[in-house]
């Protein structure tokens, strides 16, 4: 038994270390976040199968479903009252919710271009989007969405933000650091089954129809802990079948060894556009003036 256990434990104690410092880096990282900077953390909701109260036996075997992103955001108020210290980060929780059932990084792409239209309008233009996620290679952590990483500093150049943002994607292991996100998908979960399973109930049956629902309720006046440590505005969007662009499919040759970095980043060289792999995310001065 142990001599089948010493090969595997170096790589236990890496994994658990790299999974403790992604999350602690995460979690000193968006109480000081610096100027001109936005965190996202995202991942994926299992798609959510519609219930039907009071139902015929039929409709046991048979159940619509949508696909649910959930995106939360970080980034300074730039409406900050030093008064009220807990207003100086916003926390912003994106769902964008589709019939289409398709869990992959053309719908992550299309998640970030909608993100990035909602800043504008709000006059918010980061220089820096640093994005967290777990490493599902369908999704995050391969060639394609590292193509559209490169891509994204070109989408975000306009007349207010001439040089563009930089992206710089991070990587927890898998199973971990997604606290949070799975918080903010249980909430709307919630919120949808009460009102489904309840007598009479509203018929809820597509993405129309849950995004109005939720809406009606994000309106209304909840009670609210008067210590809540930060104040949390929900956004809901609904991207419909052809909203995704799907025939540029940004195809591009696979990277080998990318398992293994856990930060990805967008550099500029000489008019080239590289892409930077690290080992871990580090906050600290060294490492963002790249001395480190």
């Amino acid at each position: 038994m142990i001599e089948y256990l010493k090969p595997k434990l170096k790589k236990f104690v890496i994994h658990n270390f790299v999974a403790k410092w992604q999350e602690k880096e995460l979690k000193a990282y968006v109480p000081n976040l610096p100027p001109n900077t936005i965190v996202s953390c995202i991942d994926f909701f299992d798609n959510y199968a519609f219930k039907v109260q009071n139902k015929i036996q039929h409709m046991h075997w048979f159940s619509f479903q949508i696909t649910i992103l959930v995106h939360i955001t970080y980034h300074r108020n730039l409406t900050f009252n030093p008064t009220y210290l807990k207003s100086r980060i916003l926390k912003e929780v994106h769902y964008y919710i589709s019939n289409k059932k398709d869990h992959d990084t053309l719908f992550v792409q299309q998640a970030f271009k909608l993100n990035w239209e909602f800043l504008n309008k709000i006059s918010c233009f980061p220089k820096c989007h640093v994005v967290w996620s777990h490493g599902c290679s369908g999704q995050f952590k391969f060639a394609r969405c590292w193509y559209f990483l490169l891509w994204y500093h070109n989408m975000t150049i306009c007349e207010q933000h001439l040089f563009g943002c930089q992206m710089v994607w991070n990587y927890f292991y898998s199973g971990h650091g997604k606290g949070e996100v799975d918080g903010a998908r249980a909430l709307l979960k919630r919120e949808v089954h009460k009102k489904q399973i309840k007598p009479n109930a509203r018929w809820l049956q597509s993405t129309s129809d849950v995004v109005t629902f939720l809406w009606k309720e994000s309106t209304k006046q909840h009670a609210t802990h008067p210590n809540a440590r930060r104040t949390t505005h929900k956004y809901l969007w609904e991207v419909k079948k052809d909203d995704v662009d799907r025939h540029h499919l940004f195809e591009c040759h696979i990277i080998h060894g990318n398992c293994k970095a856990h930060q990805v980043c967008y550099v500029s060289c000489q008019g080239l556009m590289l892409v930077e792999f690290q080992d871990l995310f580090c906050s600290c001065p060294k490492c963002e003036d790249g001395d480190a």
